[in-house]
């Protein structure tokens, strides 16, 4: 081995010996730090509280076209009463008043909930309430109304006397039909609960009821519509289950109280929605 081989050889050996000290020296350095207490290693792994929950998922807005005064029940039973741009309680995080014409909007930040009841804290009967939770958006008219109850899973209950009523439920991207509407009249209690496909709607009357399914938004005639369907069905039951088949919407009903609903009362017709 010539001279210039062997100085390559030492200078070769040195760097790779400097490169091993450094990165010991790195390791023992590590080692000798403080480690993470248990609190911040398991923290992760454990179920979310309350607080925690809520920041997590953000909040559900809640709109009044009607009401200044709020009865806002969650299901835990805590409650808040919302007056004017005071915020009573621990439900709500915060509101605003948006006016608009003669209709006032009062907005109402409220903790991710599964559900809420909301009525008028002043007895008011007519009711006109809206519930933006993350994927569902709900909302309910009645004319002469007790309480309104949204769940985050679709689910609408209403507690009215002999009154008309509107509840509308919008699923963005839900195909064919994003928004569904459900519209009667002379009604004491309507209940909406989620079911599968479709719903099931319980009322003490159901007689004369309208649900529109409504999709695209298009232009026809010179006038911006939605491409939609509308069914119209009376029934003596108190329990209609309310299925989407397709492009269509159907109602069916337990006509011999087998407990199963087969018979079909009605179908919908396609129809332009006017915006």
């Amino acid at each position: 081995m010539n001279k210039r081989n062997i100085y390559l050889f030492i200078c070769i050996t040195i760097v790779i010996i400097i490169i091993t000290l450094i990165a010991v020296f790195i390791l023992t350095k590590k080692d000798q730090e403080e480690p993470l207490n248990n609190s911040d290693t398991v923290r992760q792994e454990e179920p979310l509280d309350e607080e925690e929950e809520n920041d997590e998922r953000g909040w559900a807005l809640l709109r009044s076209y009607s009401s200044d005064e709020l009865k806002i029940i969650a299901e835990n039973g805590k409650f808040a009463d919302v007056n004017g741009l005071e915020v009573e309680g621990t439900l709500a995080e915060a509101t605003s008043v948006f006016s608009y014409g003669a209709t006032r909007e009062i907005n109402v930040f409220l903790p991710y909930s599964r559900q809420y009841t909301i009525s008028d804290a002043n007895g008011r009967t007519e009711l006109n309430f809206m519930l933006e939770y993350n994927e569902i958006i709900l909302s309910a008219e009645v004319s002469n109304g007790e309480s309104v109850t949204f769940a985050k899973d679709g689910s609408v209950l209403l507690k009215m006397n002999t009154s008309a009523f509107k509840i509308m439920q919008i699923v963005d991207g839900r195909a064919p039909w994003h928004t569904i509407t459900v519209m009667g009249e002379n009604a004491n209690e309507v209940s909406m609960l989620s079911a599968g496909d479709g719903f099931l709607l319980t009322s003490d009357n159901l007689k004369n009821i309208t649900i529109i399914g409504a999709g695209e938004l298009i232009l026809r005639d010179d006038k911006m519509v939605f491409v939609g369907v509308r069914l119209i069905f009376s029934t003596d039951k108190d329990t209609v289950v309310i299925k989407i088949e397709g492009n269509t919407i159907a109602a069916y009903i337990d006509a011999d109280d087998s407990g199963v609903f087969d018979t079909r009362i009605g179908i919908s017709e396609e129809a332009d929605i006017d915006v």
